[in-house]
């Protein structure tokens, strides 16, 4: 397996983030594609909520472990504190490990990779001019779409990303693999 493709998702609270990626994650495995995901949980202080309750995973982290790694034979859930928070390039590299064809990261808006960001208004446009390696925007407005195409920038509508998802997934193709 060679490398993946990483794509990252960005925008705001509440711009179609999730739904976008699922959407995604559907088209790319319906291609024959397998698809990781990476989130960054971007409320501070507030724990993960995992599912894990009454589990053995959570006994051992209510007795003291620092991390809990349950495996299946098809399968693993790994849960754990972190001394420090690892770089986005750190949980790329885990996830490798797992051979995807696609890895899609929603969040961390700052990194370098190739992404797609939403804009659902005008006070969004802030986020284009901060973030790097913008090869697609998402617009919620119409007059959105064409400001950023007036820049040069391959601008879709939401309503319209199922339509133009052959398009965008184009944009992102690395030796034919996307």
């Amino acid at each position: 397996m060679g490398k993946p493709i990483v794509i990252q998702v960005t925008g705001y609270s509440n711009s179609g983030k999730t739904t976008l990626v699922s959407q995604w994650i559907k088209y790319l495995n319906d291609k024959g594609l397998q698809v990781s995901v990476i989130k960054h949980h971007g409320h501070s202080g507030e724990p993960l909520v995992v599912g894990d309750e009454g589990k053995d995973s959570e006994s051992f982290r209510r007795a003291g472990a620092t991390d809990s790694l349950v495996v299946s034979d098809t399968e693993f859930h790994w849960i754990g504190g972190l001394a420090k928070k690892p770089s986005l390039s750190t949980l790329i590299s885990w996830v490798s490990d797992t051979d995807p064809d696609v890895i899609l990261v929603e969040g961390f808006k700052m990194e370098r990779y190739p992404k797609i960001v939403l804009v659902r208004d005008w006070q969004d446009r802030l986020l284009i001019e901060e973030s790097s390696n913008v090869n697609v925007i998402v617009c919620w407005r119409e007059e959105d779409r064409r400001f950023f195409q007036t820049k040069g920038y391959e601008a879709f509508m939401i309503n319209n990303w199922l339509s133009e998802i052959d398009n965008v997934t184009g944009i992102f193709k690395v030796n034919g693999e996307v």
